[in-house]
């Protein structure tokens, strides 16, 4: 075998793998999907694929993440963190806040981040409208609960643990065969 066809071979091999790897990691209810890609911003590595998101608060974590089953089923779609009255609730990612409102008499602020990534805020009083533009760490409003701020995560309309937001991802081959 020449050297270059053994480097066309792992290049292959490296290929389906990462096709394998993007098919299996999709948004969906049955399986744990990867973190999601969000645009890079400023300040962030050109290496990174995705910047990693800062916790809305700094308390520490109440209630987990829990996929439903099914779209409408039983589950805990974010998390929930502990916040004190009046600690600033803090964007995650930069975006475009897309909503800031109540939902049935529960306050909600959404920011959209670019890729189908949006991220969801409840249990503040909002100092954001509809099309502000935030930068990670930006003040989104101050935490009204006194106990907790709910925060989630959408991916292409697909619940996802937002604390896996939490750190970047980088994309990085390697032989699988310890071949040539």
């Amino acid at each position: 075998m020449s050297p270059t066809s053994g480097l066309c071979r792992r290049l292959g091999i490296a290929i389906q793998l990462l096709a394998l790897l993007l098919a299996t990691t999709a948004p969906g209810y049955a399986d744990e999907p990867s973190p999601v890609p969000t645009p890079p911003t400023a300040g962030t590595s050109s290496s990174a694929l995705w910047p990693p998101a800062v916790a809305p608060v700094g308390g520490r974590v109440l209630r987990r993440f829990e996929r439903p089953v099914t779209p409408y089923g039983p589950g805990h779609r974010g998390v929930d963190l502990a916040a004190r009255r009046g600690e600033v609730v803090r964007a995650s990612l930069a975006g475009t806040v897309a909503f800031a409102g109540a939902v049935g008499g529960v306050v909600w602020v959404t920011v959209a981040h670019g890729g189908w990534l949006n991220t969801t805020y409840s249990g503040l009083d909002p100092v954001v409208a509809v099309g502000d533009r935030v930068t990670v760490g930006s003040a989104l409003g101050r935490a009204t609960d006194g106990a907790r701020v709910d925060w989630g995560a959408r991916h292409r309309g697909a619940y996802i643990d937002p604390l896996g937001l939490l750190g970047g991802w980088r994309v990085q081959l390697v032989p699988v065969d310890g071949g040539d």
